[in-house]
C-alpha cells in the first residue's frame, strides 16, 4: 500500500569476502599480530518507510458553512494527496573495506573500517507548484552520499581476581545531498512558534550540501539610535539587523529579502565517540558508559521565546539606556526585515555524556532450580558537559513529529522547540538464571 502498483518488490543482494591474513607465513613471521583480518563487502538495502498509501490519490475533508455566519456546518471531500503511481523503493548501495587486528594474544584488539554509501530515488516530499492543487507529495527525486571512518578499540586491561576491560570507538561522517531531481531546493518548516506567528523554514536540503543544513539569516547586532542602515531603511533604534549576502541575481543588491537567507549552521556532528569501561572483583561488576558528540548546531526557538519576554534575559533587551546589547528591543517575531531563524539562535551542541553507570552484585545459588541471582542498581543520563544553553544539547523537535522517521526525521533535525529532555533515571532490578 506504499509504492506504486509495478514497484512492490525490490532486488537487494550482497556479498562479503575476507582474508585471514593471520594465517599466512610472511604475517606469521612478523611477530605481532595474534589476529588479522582483511574484509570486503558490498551490499544493497531498500527503503519503503513513507506513509501508507502514499502513491495513491488521497481524499481529505474540510469543513463548510452554508449561511456563513453559524458554527454548524457541511463537510465535503476534496483532494488531499497527488497521485504518484511510479512511487518506488529508496535503494542504499554500501561498499566497506576493514581490517580486523589482534594484539598480545588478542588482549588488546582493534577494528578499522572504511564505507562509502549512496543512496538513490530518495524518497522525498516534493514541493508541487500551486496551479497543480496540491502543496507537496512523496516523490523519488534525487541521490545522496555518506562515507565515513569507524574505530574501535577493545583491551583486557587486567584479567585476574580483578578485571578491568576498556572499549573505545570512534566515527565520522560526511554526507552530501548529490542531486535533487532538478536543483531545486526544498524547504523543512519550523514548529509554529505562537498564535499569530507563521512557522518559517530553518532547514535546507540543497545539492552538494549535508543534510540538517540549518538555513535562516546572519543576524549582525541591533540597529542604534541614529544609525542608518540602507538595507532595511525603514527600520527603527532598537530592530535586528540581518547581513545584505545575495540578492536576485546571487549578489548583495542593498535589501534584505528572502535571499539574504543562507545555511547557518549543521545539525549532524563531525565525529562521535564512546568508552565503556567495565570492572569486576569476585561477586561485584561495575559498568559506565560515556559519550560524545562533536560539532553539530542546533536552532533553539526556546530561547527565541523566552528571551523575548518570558525570562530575565528579556530585561536585557535594547532600550536607549541599554544599548550594549545583541537582545533587540521587540524580540524577532515582528520585524520587517529577515526573521527569527537566524544565527543569534544557532548553538554549538557539542557535548559528553555518561549515559549509563550499573553496579551489580552476582549471588550464586545451589538451588537446582536457579543457577543465579544478580542484584543491581543502574543510573542513565547522570552528567553532561556541554556549553548548549538549552535543556539538553541531544534532542530533536522534527524526529519527534514524524514519529522518528522519514523525511523531517532526518532532514529536519537540529530544531530544539518544546523537545522534552533526556530523563534522568535510577533502577533497581534483579537478573535470575535458571
Amino acid at each position: 500500500s506504499r509504492l506504486g502498483i509495478e514497484n512492490q518488490f525490490g532486488f537487494f543482494p550482497s556479498g562479503s569476502l575476507a582474508w585471514r591474513m593471520d594465517q599466512e607465513d610472511f604475517i606469521k613471521n612478523l611477530n605481532v599480530f595474534s589476529n588479522l583480518k582483511f574484509r570486503l563487502s558490498y551490499g544493497v538495502t531498500g527503503n519503503d518507510q513513507v506513509g501508507p498509501y502514499a502513491s495513491m490519490a488521497l481524499m481529505s475533508n474540510s469543513h463548510l458553512t452554508y449561511d456563513g455566519s453559524t458554527n454548524t456546518g457541511g463537510v465535503h471531500m476534496n483532494p488531499g494527496t497527488p497521485e504518484n503511481p511510479d512511487l518506488k523503493w529508496e535503494s542504499t548501495v554500501q561498499y566497506n573495506a576493514g581490517f580486523d587486528m589482534g594484539f598480545f594474544n588478542s588482549r588488546l584488539m582493534a577494528t578499522i573500517d572504511l564505507y562509502y554509501k549512496k543512496t538513490s530515488d530518495l524518497l522525498l516530499s516534493k514541493q508541487l507548484p500551486m496551479y497543480s492543487g496540491f502543496t507537496s507529495g512523496i516523490s523519488n527525486v534525487g541521490d545522496m552520499e555518506n562515507k565515513g571512518f569507524e574505530l574501535e578499540i577493545t583491551s583486557r586491561n587486567f584479567i585476574e581476581a580483578f578485571k578491568w576491560d576498556t572499549k573505545f570507538s570512534f566515527s565520522m561522517n560526511k554526507n552530501k545531498v548529490l542531486n535533487l531531481g532538478g536543483g531545486t531546493d526544498i524547504y523543512i518548516g519550523t514548529s509554529k512558534p505562537m498564535g499569530n506567528v507563521s512557522e518559517e523554514s530553518f532547514s535546507v536540503i540543497r545539492e552538494g550540501e549535508p543534510l540538517g543544513s540549518l538555513f535562516g539569516y546572519q543576524y549582525i547586532g541591533v540597529l542604534q539610535t541614529g544609525e542608518t542602515y540602507a538595507p532595511q531603511p525603514n527600520s527603527k533604534p532598537g530592530d535586528p539587523k540581518f547581513a545584505d549576502i545575495s540578492g536576485p541575481n546571487g549578489v548583495p543588491d542593498g535589501k534584505i529579502t528572502s535571499a539574504d537567507r543562507t545555511i547557518i549552521g549543521r545539525a549532524y556532528p563531525k565525529a562521535v565517540l564512546g568508552l565503556t569501561n567495565t570492572f569486576s572483583y569476585k561477586n561485584f561488576d561495575l559498568t559506565n558508559f560515556w559519550y560524545a558528540a562533536l560539532g553539530q548546531d542546533v536552532l533553539n526557538m526556546n530561547n527565541m521565546n523566552l528571551e523575548w519576554n518570558r525570562t530575565t534575559d528579556a530585561l536585557d533587551r535594547w532600550t536607549t539606556t541599554n544599548t550594549d546589547t545583541d537582545i533587540p528591543r521587540n524580540g524577532f517575531y515582528y520585524s520587517k526585515y529577515g526573521g527569527y531563524t537566524n544565527t543569534h539562535f544557532i548553538e554549538n551542541a557539542s557535548f559528553l555524556r555518561m549515559k549509563t553507570l550499573t553496579l551489580g552484585y552476582t549471588l550464586p545459588s545451589k538451588s537446582k532450580y536457579m543457577q543465579s541471582l544478580r542484584v543491581y542498581f543502574m543510573a542513565e543520563n547522570l552528567i553532561c558537559i556541554t556549553k548548549y544553553s538549552g535543556w539538553d544539547p541531544e534532542v530533536d523537535t522534527k524526529a519527534y513529529e514524524s514519529g522518528g522517521v522519514g523525511l523531517t526525521a532526518n532532514a529536519g533535525a537540529g530544531l530544539d522547540f518544546n523537545s522534552y529532555p533526556s530523563m534522568r533515571s535510577f533502577t533497581f532490578g534483579l537478573n535470575l538464571n535458571f
